[in-house]
């Protein structure tokens, strides 16, 4: 009997890590390079490297993906890939989580100074919302000192005009809000202001002095600083109400720009791009004036960047920034309806403590504000 050959066809092998080849490429090809632009882009200068700031601006999402996808190589069983993942996300938690929550800070003083900064536009809320918010925000937190921004307070020789909102606070609560005085020759418009609790002086609050400054002023968009020279509980310091310039008022997502549009996409590039490099020149121009200062510094405001670009790096050196060290929670101000980065900055020099700090849920603005509690790290 003739023996029949039998055939047997072995299967091929299971495709089982393909998706994992095809995520591992993704991640290695965009989401690492977008990292560590990110991650470094607060160390390059924004003259040449402002496509960097952009970048940074999703540093905290780029780094959630990479520590999934390290969390993906050690369940693949691949430690060599997984450790090298591993050190480049700690390296850049480190500079995305806020410190907060690790913190212990002391327990509020009636005696503390709190320092409200919040960029609250006339625009945007119903007006008696804003009214009413407003009042009632100011009534329940009462900041003794709160730097404005995009708050148009206007005086000349014969009159005071402030936005309504603005007033309300002032009249009704007796907010003093300090301009120079009547009788100037010159108009003054300041978009950053200060207003002062009435009760300010029973917590040792002074004024001494004050100017404004709007730096580079024959520019299209400028950037406004509000000096304050004051004394509180005996010591003197000073206060910088900061708006940085923004990136202008057409936006891709107001504007219905499609997606795919490439001359659209590369307009706003080159609007991006020369925002990015005009707020350099005001950072190095308020960095000037900061370098003249003998008194403890406190630096509040609207900064248009992140905590992640090279403008909040130049300010914030040497200075505690007062969210990611007390803060709790994620601490995002812009936009206030889907708040996705921090671009609301309170930042004080050593010799203050910062005792608390909080983004309250407010819908006033498309900003959210930053109430933050202050004392003299040591006695004098």
């Amino acid at each position: 009997m003739t023996p029949v050959a039998v055939s047997v066809t072995t299967p091929p092998p299971k495709r089982r890590w393909r998706p994992l080849v095809w995520l591992f490429v993704f991640v290695q090809g965009v989401v690492l390079p977008l990292a560590l632009v990110g991650g470094l882009a607060a160390y390059l200068h924004p003259q040449t490297f402002w496509w960097a700031q952009l970048v940074a601006i999703g540093l905290p999402y780029w780094t959630a993906l990479l520590v999934l996808f390290t969390l993906t190589l050690l369940l693949a069983k691949q430690r060599g890939w997984a450790l090298a993942y591993a050190v480049i996300s700690l390296w850049l938690l480190a500079r995305t989580l806020p410190l907060g929550w690790l913190a212990s800070p002391p327990d509020p003083a009636p005696d503390d100074l709190v320092l409200l900064t919040f960029n609250t536009p006339i625009s945007g809320a119903i007006p008696e919302v804003l009214l009413d918010g407003t009042r009632t925000f100011f009534e329940d937190t009462a900041p003794t000192i709160a730097g404005l921004q995009e708050v148009v307070t206007v005086q000349g020789r014969e009159r005071r005009w402030l936005p309504n909102h603005i007033a309300l606070v002032a009249d009704s609560l007796d907010y003093l809000v300090p301009m120079p005085p009547l009788g100037t020759e010159r108009t003054v418009d300041a978009r950053v202001p200060l207003l002062i609790h009435p009760a300010a002086s029973e917590v040792g609050f002074e004024t001494l002095s004050q100017s404004a400054f709007e730096l580079f002023p024959d520019e299209e968009m400028t950037s406004e600083v509000f000096r304050t020279h004051f004394r509180w509980q005996g010591r003197e310091g000073v206060h910088y109400n900061v708006h940085l310039v923004s990136f202008g008022i057409a936006k891709p997502w107001t504007d219905g720009v499609p997606f795919y549009s490439l001359s659209g996409a590369l307009g706003y590039l080159r609007q991006y791009r020369d925002a990015y490099r005009r707020r350099a020149a005001h950072v190095e121009a308020i960095r000037a004036m900061l370098a003249q200062e003998t008194l403890p510094v406190l630096i509040s405001g609207d900064f248009n960047a992140t905590p992640y670009n090279w403008s909040v790096r130049q300010l914030s050196q040497g200075r505690t920034d007062a969210f990611r060290t007390t803060g709790r929670g994620w601490g995002a101000t812009y936009r206030a309806d889907l708040p996705v980065v921090r671009i609301d900055f309170v930042f004080a020099d050593p010799a203050w403590e910062v005792v608390r700090a909080e983004v309250p849920s407010l819908f006033l603005s498309d900003h959210k504000p930053l109430l933050v509690r202050l004392r003299w790290a040591e006695p004098e």
